[in-house]
């Protein structure tokens, strides 16, 4: 069941906040409320082991459930894009993802990839999601359909609070990634190695340019302060 009381409006002030900065800055390219509103008591009682779904999906549920933005530059700005396309309650859990998830071969952990549930398809070749089995873990993984989930240290919580200040940039997950590793340095600066080097390095060099008031040490000390604590 979901919490007695008002919704967590915290949900929806972050979903605000990127909202009124992205259409200040940028073409918007897509807005779409998903579903028919809310989630309410009876469609939580459809979701198969209830007792699974983190308190964090559940709060967001019943604030926002299911909300898609995506922006542009305007001419003149260097290229870039970014936004978010968070699914519904009713779409995370009750959707068949076989053949977008996972697939009869080729895939790490078939068994437990079975379970995984997509949270936000910000790109159609990739999404964040979790895991809806009895381990219950409320922590979001990246999958891009070709690797193995990589764990991202957050739940659907903190992982609103970051998109806060990433503005949803093209592929800002895989700064979160990288500060989740066990030998993440602290101050962080993206690795120069080949690793997924551009995407980081147009994220944290780019982002800036468009957005002033976006600080990488402001994004990894946030970070650090809504990692999940083992």
């Amino acid at each position: 069941m979901l919490l007695p009381g008002p919704p967590n409006r915290a949900f929806l002030r972050a979903f605000r906040q990127v909202m009124n900065v992205t259409e200040g800055l940028f073409h918007i390219t897509d807005h779409e409320t998903r579903g028919d509103g809310l989630a309410h008591d009876t469609d939580l009682a459809q979701v198969p082991n209830l007792e699974w779904v983190p308190l964090s999906v559940q709060q967001y549920a019943g604030d926002v459930n299911g909300l898609a933005w995506r922006w542009h530059t305007r001419d003149g700005q260097p290229e870039a894009q970014g936004g978010f396309d968070l699914l519904t309650l009713q779409e995370i859990y009750l959707s068949n993802w076989k053949g977008v998830v996972y697939f009869d071969n080729n895939t790490p952990d078939k068994a437990r990839m079975q379970t995984f549930k997509p949270v936000d398809f910000f790109v159609n070749e990739a999404c964040v999601g979790l895991f809806h089995d009895e381990r219950a873990d409320p922590e979001l993984y990246l999958y891009t359909f070709e690797d193995e989930p990589e764990p991202l240290g957050v739940d659907l919580a903190g992982y609103l609070q970051l998109l806060t200040l990433s503005l949803g940039f093209y592929y800002w997950q895989l700064l979160i990634v990288e500060l989740a590793r066990p030998d993440s340095p602290r101050p962080y600066l993206p690795a120069r190695d080949g690793h997924r080097e551009q995407e980081l390095l147009d994220f944290v060099g780019t982002l800036p340019q468009l957005y002033p008031a976006f600080s990488l040490e402001a994004f990894v000390s946030l970070y650090d302060q809504v990692l999940l604590r083992r």
